[in-house]
């Protein structure tokens, strides 16, 4: 299963890549960038290590720039969603939204806006 997120960007074909912020609160924030696949799972999944080794109450996702994501990647934010007690996607597209409610996963995630 992939979900593809809007029309493929110039770069289409682009592996995933993350950059690790901290917002204004505090709130360990991961903005992700291309195609999150198996193949680029990862650098992706070591940064989420990395952020729930320090057991934040609430992570951001932030999934604005994601253009690609399959099942391995909805399987890594449910992962992170059971240990995190709130993690926030921010900024999904209309598409990523449509799959989070087929596959009832609307009581996992808090998406924004």
């Amino acid at each position: 299963m992939g979900v593809e997120m809007d029309e493929r960007p110039d770069n289409a074909g682009a592996a995933a890549t993350c950059e690790a912020l901290v917002d204004a609160a505090g709130t360990p924030t991961l903005k992700l960038f291309g195609e999150l696949d198996l193949g680029s799972l990862g650098p992706i999944r070591r940064a989420f290590d990395a952020i729930v080794k320090d057991q934040p109450a609430r992570v951001i996702v932030d999934v604005s720039e994601l253009r690609f994501i399959d099942s391995s990647g909805l399987s890594l934010f449910l992962s992170v969603a059971h240990q995190i007690d709130e993690v926030e996607l921010r900024d999904p597209s209309p598409t990523l939204r449509k799959v989070i409610g087929l596959t009832g996963l609307t009581d996992v995630f808090v998406m924004t806006p």
